[in-house]
């Protein structure tokens, strides 16, 4: 706790070091603007609240069912998980200012943005999975200790979590960006209630992998309906992003093979 607070206020100086240009301080209030951002925070935070929940519902089914010991093995698994939301989090913080810039231009070339950086989420993310399904055991045997191997199934079931998250988390990036923060609670507080209800019922019929099987699945038909609302909001297409994934694995080819003939030693 100790080291996770100094980390903020590390990181609350550091934003404040290069945000403190910006800054400018009026003893006039605007409550115009006070009422706009209280409008525009409450669906946030709601949508904070509702993510916390989201991904706690399959630990507190499963210390209710099965105790704190199932618990233990079943977040070894999340934990490593978790690293996946890394690299999608940062994306976020790139793609928030330029999808409002860019809907007050030219609404259409969103579209373009949220494919682009879903895309380059999952150049990072695809191969860290394939390394996951593969050698799942030894990363739980170094990671957890040989009391949480039989997490390494649930760490296999988990993973593909990465799969969809780059696109949920977008998605909300993108609602919030273009002024649509309650379409994006409603479809966050609507998949808290769908993933309790699927998480209950796998739990019940196979337990502890039963909460990586009803997330992954609750994740799923997020999915699907978070991509059809895109399709007819922006036209977006969710398949796009897979391949503009190739196309980013051919830059960074090109760009190692440019590095390899530059510093190439005869």
């Amino acid at each position: 706790m100790i080291v996770r607070a100094l980390g903020i206020g590390l990181g609350g100086y550091v934003a404040w070091y290069f945000a403190k240009g910006y800054l400018r301080f009026d003893k006039k209030v605007s409550w115009e603007w006070v009422v706009r951002l209280f409008n525009f925070g409450k669906y946030v935070m709601g949508t904070n609240l509702a993510t916390m929940i989201y991904k706690g519902t399959d630990r507190v089914m499963i210390a209710k069912f099965f105790g704190d010991v199932q618990v233990a093995i079943f977040d070894a698994a999340v934990k490593i998980t978790n690293l996946a939301e890394a690299p999608t989090f940062s994306m976020a913080t790139i793609l928030f200012p330029q999808s409002a810039r860019i809907e007050r231009t030219d609404g259409l070339s969103t579209k373009v943005l949220y494919e682009k950086a879903v895309g380059a989420i999952l150049t990072i993310l695809i191969p860290a999975i394939v390394f996951v399904l593969f050698f799942a055991e030894w990363i739980i045997l170094f990671i957890a200790g040989e009391s949480y191997l039989s997490a390494a199934n649930i760490l296999r079931v988990t993973m593909f979590y990465g799969i969809f998250i780059p696109f949920a988390v977008q998605f909300g990036t993108v609602l919030d960006s273009t002024g649509r923060p309650k379409i994006n609670f409603i479809f966050t507080a609507l998949s808290v209630f769908l993933n309790l209800a699927l998480n209950y019922l796998f739990i019940t019929r196979l337990g502890t992998i039963g909460a990586a099987y009803g997330t992954l699945l609750a994740y799923f038909l997020g999915f699907i309906a978070m991509q059809v609302y895109l399709y007819r909001t922006f036209g977006v297409v969710a398949f796009r992003a897979f391949l503009y994934m190739t196309t980013f694995y051919v830059l960074i080819a090109n760009t190692l093979q440019n590095w390899l003939k530059r510093n190439k030693k005869f």
